[in-house]
Formats: structure tokens, C-alpha cells, sequence
């Protein structure tokens, strides 16, 4: 399936059956792809409502944070490593200290919560911007079983 032959022999059949170059575009398979990820819960219906849920969490999140850091400890939440120092990494390093959302903003939203819980202090933490990736839209207690 690496050769070049193949590639061009599945490129041709996708135009010929579909119209487009990969399968992957073809719209009838775009579509069943969105409904299997919504119908799984790892995907919003209505993507708009999503973004403005998170942006106005994003928001309080950001007035939260002077006193989030006032409070914490240095250490990661999720591994108890000191990485207070790693403020003077590249902000997008993986070791770069991160805010994280315990109860995911995902959930949040998905659950009908007001953006207040969601980022609420009590909800925040720090930790590394590699487990805050790796933790994505799961819950805290999820990351936690999952590792």
C-alpha cells in the first residue's frame, strides 16, 4: 500500500466510484464519520454553540488564573513533578506548565453546565502541556483510570 503504483490504482478507483481523490472526502463517508463521533459523545452537533461555550469559559478561566497561581504549590497535579521552573521554557514546549480543566470544558457542555463550574477555580489545576493533550476532553477521574 506504500508503492506509488498502489497509491495512483487507489487514487483512480476514489475519482472513478466517488468523484473525489480519497475516500476520505467523499461526503456520504464525511458524514457517517461525524454521526458515528457524535453518537460516541466525542463530537458536538452544533460546533458553533461549542466554540462560544469554550471561549466564554476560556474567558473566566483567564480571570482565575492570577489566583490559581497565587495558590499553587509548583508541583503537576497529575504527577506531583515540580515544574514551577518550567515557566521559562517555550510556552509551547510539552514540559510548559498548563491550566487544565478537571471536569472538561467538553463535558461541560455536552452536561448543559454554566460556564461558571467549568471554570471555577476549584475545577483548574496545573500541569504539563503534554498531560493536559494527553487528558484532552476526558474528565479527571477518566485520566486517572485510563493511566
Amino acid at each position: 500500500s506504500s508503492t506509488d503504483e498502489y497509491k495512483e490504482k487507489y487514487m483512480n478507483t476514489c475519482i472513478e466510484k466517488y468523484g473525489v481523490d480519497n475516500a476520505s472526502k467523499y461526503s456520504i463517508f464525511i458524514n457517517k464519520i461525524k454521526t458515528t463521533k457524535i453518537e460516541r459523545g466525542i463530537q458536538v452537533e452544533n460546533i458553533e454553540d461549542f466554540l462560544y461555550y469554550s471561549r466564554i469559559v476560556r474567558t473566566i478561566t483567564k480571570k482565575n488564573k492570577k489566583s490559581l497561581l497565587d495558590k499553587w504549590d509548583g508541583n503537576d497535579y497529575y504527577d506531583n513533578e515540580y515544574i514551577k521552573e518550567n515557566f521559562t521554557l517555550n510556552k509551547n514546549h510539552n514540559n510548559y506548565p498548563s491550566i487544565d480543566h478537571k471536569m472538561s470544558c467538553f463535558y461541560g457542555f455536552i452536561n448543559g453546565l454554566d460556564t461558571t463550574i467549568i471554570s471555577d477555580i476549584s475545577n483548574l489545576c496545573i500541569t504539563k502541556r503534554i498531560i493536559n493533550s494527553k487528558k484532552s476532553q476526558l474528565n479527571e477521574d477518566e485520566f486517572i483510570n485510563k493511566n
